[in-house]
């Protein structure tokens, strides 16, 4: 099962992937971090430390200048990706989730209310920070 969402932030100003994806995940207080970090680790997400390619601990897995990919794994068989691309439009950020197994699945149902209300207020607030 594969799940998926997206979120655009209007804003005509040209700009580079990496950075923004630093802007929506890393550029937020200390309880907004707490509380993605709480999150991801309830999903299981294994986040990152130990290597300078990540961002909020998460693998930069491609980043070229159309967009760039982070991703993680978890222990209950569920692997995320966000996915942070500047058009013509605005600031897309996508969330690509893979869940195998039934852990994965049930963990996620649970999810999806909360995760896509966090995940436009993070993309609305990077967007204010930059203008």
């Amino acid at each position: 099962m594969v799940c998926r969402d997206q979120v655009v932030a209007d804003d005509e100003r040209e700009g580079e992937q990496r950075p923004w994806a630093r802007e929506i995940l890393e550029n937020v207080s200390f309880i907004r971090q707490l509380s993605l970090r709480t999150g991801w680790t309830l999903l299981g997400i294994k986040l990152r430390h130990d290597d300078g390619e990540t961002i909020a601990g998460w693998h930069v897995a491609h980043n070229d200048s159309e967009y760039v990919r982070l991703q993680a794994d978890s222990c209950t068989g569920l692997t995320g990706e966000l996915v942070t691309r500047v058009t013509d439009d605005g600031v897309v950020f996508a969330t690509f989730v893979q869940l195998d197994g039934p852990v994965a699945r049930f963990l996620w149902n649970r999810v999806p209310s909360a995760h896509l209300t966090t995940v436009e207020s993070l993309v609305a607030e990077a967007g204010e920070r930059a203008s």
